[in-house]
């Protein structure tokens, strides 16, 4: 079954709108705690995001990039950055700030895998 992974905009945007239903689909990313965990001064926050870890890994949904993760992520940024050919023979835009794509990168690459 596959189940979604939302991003952290996606919590910041619908965070009163997420319901205990849907954190019964999804899986959460270790990338996307980081990120919420990083941008929040409130205590009471991050309770609540120690809370996701701790049932997020009881439930064996709790996404983690591995170094083969961490890998796969730095080809996709560098060919984006550097506007290099894809595996299917396209042309990637150039972007400049590529790095900055690190994290929705894992994101996406631990989502995949």
């Amino acid at each position: 079954m596959s189940r979604p992974v939302f991003d952290m905009n996606v919590f910041l945007q619908y965070k009163r709108l997420i319901t205990d239903y849907h954190f019964k689909k999804m899986v959460l990313s270790a990338v996307v705690l980081y990120e919420l965990t990083a941008t929040t001064i409130e205590q009471s926050e991050r309770q609540k995001y120690t809370a996701w870890r701790r049932n997020f890994t009881k439930l064996e949904r709790f996404l983690v990039p591995t170094s083969e993760d961490w890998w796969e992520a730095s080809k996709i940024v560098s060919r984006i950055r550097f506007g290099e050919k894809s595996a299917s023979q396209g042309k990637t835009p150039k972007l400049a700030d590529a790095r900055k794509l690190q994290n929705d990168a894992l994101i996406a690459r631990t989502a995949y895998a």
